[in-house]
């Protein structure tokens, strides 16, 4: 017996497919973020091609082809009623093994199929994901819970995130914050910030850039050479930046150092700063402004919040294995433990949610909500 995959695979069908799934919000497989996530229309192929023997792939194209259709399409769509039946009969009783599993792409299309399945990853957090993924939830008690959860903490967190709203005497919700690393130049003595461009986004022919003097924000046309700020007069280009590629120039002197070896020489992490926001506004909408005086005091005032709360919030516990990681970049920019990855205010943020988490007393959505 010989399947259909090994005479044909239906890639001029998947492409279009598969360039939508890519950029789509699929719920179940976005649980967590993953990276390298397959696209799942691709797998839900390879397994019905692997498993559905070639004389039934064609007998099945001669079949719907009055209903203008092919294989394929009755089959991935369960479109024709010929369809489920023959899934059913070849798919129902096989088990299959993903030995690398990853974020479950397979583990998902194929109990999707009605298979029986079996994943293994050696990284816990894929076990975790998958694991998630799939078991049975309550979706009453899952929903309850979530909003037990909001109204307990959410007004402790989001009181961390309001910004002035530009547009008017009020405020708006911080959606997004911008951070720039800050290191002191070994050869003049200042802080020099490494901007690797001044655009913060481009959209619809429009630039969205931020002076790197006076933190003014503004819209220019897209792949504009030259800004002078109004504010304080002085010229940036948006494209250009002071860092890159794992090297920066001080915009005061004008050296030129490697970030990587400035770290290993002061055996410190670079500082962060604070420069742009990006804005929810309910009045007028999603937009992008430079920091003020209110959201530095704002976060100065959240990490006095975590200093105090700190012994008693579950924050992430040891040293980064320096050891056997693919990505050298935490350690190599002196990030050495855990919770170097994460500023005070999102540790404040993330410790109170988690405590409100494990008071949680059903397992299945404690786990979930983790």
């Amino acid at each position: 017996m010989t399947y259909h995959i090994e005479h044909d695979f239906p890639i001029e069908q998947l492409n279009p497919l598969a360039r939508r799934e890519a950029n789509a919000k699929r719920a179940i497989a976005m649980l967590h973020k993953w990276w390298a996530r397959r696209v799942g229309c691709v797998f839900r192929t390879m397994i019905l091609a692997s498993l559905i023997p070639e004389e039934e792939w064609q007998r099945l194209d001669q079949e719907v082809e009055r209903a203008d259709i092919d294989a394929w399409t009755a089959l991935y769509y369960r479109e024709h009623p010929k369809a489920n039946p023959l899934i059913e009969k070849h798919l129902q009783d096989k088990v299959v093994l993903d030995p690398f599993m990853g974020g479950g792409t397979t583990i998902v299309e194929a109990l999707r199929l009605g298979c029986k399945v079996i994943g293994v990853d050696v990284n816990p957090v894929a076990w975790f994901i998958v694991k998630k993924s799939i078991e049975p939830m309550d979706l009453e008690a899952l929903d309850a819970a979530f909003e037990r959860l909001k109204e307990e903490v959410a007004p402790d967190i989001l009181k961390y995130y309001r910004t002035n709203c530009p547009q008017g005497d009020h405020k708006a919700d911080v959606m997004y914050v911008f951070w720039v690393k800050r290191v002191r130049c070994t050869n003049c003595g200042r802080n020099t910030r490494l901007f690797s461009s001044f655009r913060l986004a481009t959209k619809k022919g429009k630039d969205t850039v931020v002076c790197p003097h006076c933190y003014r924000v503004d819209v220019v046309e897209a792949g504009t050479h030259s800004v002078v700020c109004p504010d304080c007069g002085r010229e940036f280009h948006p494209r250009e930046g002071w860092a890159g590629r794992g090297k920066f120039t001080c915009e005061h002197c004008g050296q030129v150092d490697k970030t990587v070896e400035w770290v290993r020489r002061t055996g410190r992490a670079p500082e962060h700063e604070m420069f742009a926001l990006e804005y929810w506004c309910p009045r007028h909408g999603r937009g992008y402004k430079g920091v003020e005086e209110f959201d530095k005091e704002l976060y100065r005032k959240a990490c006095r919040e975590f200093e105090k709360e700190k012994a008693s919030l579950p924050l992430p516990e040891g040293e980064i294995p320096a050891e056997g990681r693919s990505d050298p970049r935490p350690i190599s920019y002196g990030m050495t433990r855990w919770t170097d990855l994460f500023n005070p205010r999102q540790l404040l943020g993330l410790g109170r949610l988690m405590r409100a988490i494990k008071r949680i007393e059903d397992p299945a959505v404690r786990e979930l909500m983790v």
